[in-house]
């Protein structure tokens, strides 16, 4: 990777940018859907009959009316169907996730405001991505989305919460490197899951609101971050953002290719 930021000025971050967000689970979509396409052919079979089925029982029971209220019976099904398909296919979660995503970039510009950016979806190719990386006056934070509605409240639920926190300490220590090893900026980064869905499981109070957040709790995080003490001047804040813009661009350009 180059040293030196060349085209950040022409890749800057903003909220619009949402095509940075979920690039870890778009290509992951992409691949089961194909999967899914032998099974089209039944699945277009069993909504088509149940299209039928449904809309012949409404018009038995409603009979002649002005209204066609019988047709309210095949939405619903093709409605059904199609939430019913995210789960057969597998992207039911991935699509959550990347909404979630959206919410948590979109929460955070809001919360934090001016002298704060927030870079999405900086990627570390098979190593996957890291979700949002902000950039503000108290230091550099790599945060994570998780999308969850299982039940937490259990055993597996705090395993898997514990490994959403390795995951984003293992984040935070790749985006220190890469800021350290090829834009020359020495900084410690903070890693924070933002989990969406269901209720977590109660949390230890060093790991509760720190190293993982509610999204209702994430306006008071982002205000322990605006009020914390200065740790980056105004000139490493925007050094700091190109870096990761340019880097973000080089790793987008190279997996074009």
């Amino acid at each position: 990777m180059s040293r030196t930021v060349q085209r950040a000025d022409i890749r800057a971050d903003n909220p619009c940018m949402s095509s940075y967000v979920g690039g870890f689970a778009r290509p992951l979509i992409k691949e089961r859907r194909r999967a899914f396409r032998k099974y089209w052919p039944l699945f277009g079979a069993i909504t088509a009959g149940l299209c039928f089925l449904s809309a012949a029982g409404l018009r038995l029971a409603l009979g002649e009316i002005a209204v066609p209220a019988w047709i309210l019976g095949p939405v619903f099904v093709v409605a059904a169907m199609g939430a019913v398909k995210t789960q057969l296919d597998g992207t039911y979660l991935l699509e959550s996730s990347i909404e979630a995503e959206g919410w948590t970039s979109t929460d955070l510009r809001k919360a934090l405001g001016p002298r704060w950016y927030v870079v999405d979806g900086v990627s570390f190719g098979a190593q996957g991505d890291v979700d949002h990386v902000v950039v503000g006056p108290s230091g550099v934070f790599a945060v994570e989305t998780k999308f969850t509605d299982s039940t937490m409240d259990s055993h597996t639920g705090r395993t898997l919460v514990m490994s959403w926190i390795d995951q984003s300490n293992e984040n935070a220590r790749r985006v220190r490197l890469l800021l350290e090893h090829n834009y020359g900026h020495g900084l410690d980064v903070s890693a924070v899951v933002v989990v969406s869905g269901t209720e977590l499981l109660t949390l230890s109070p060093n790991v509760e609101g720190t190293q993982v957040v509610r999204r209702r709790d994430l306006r008071t995080l982002t205000s322990r971050w605006r009020d914390g003490p200065v740790s980056l001047s105004p000139e490493q804040v925007e050094a700091v953002r190109a870096a990761l813009l340019d880097y973000r661009g080089l790793r987008e350009d190279f997996e074009r290719s």
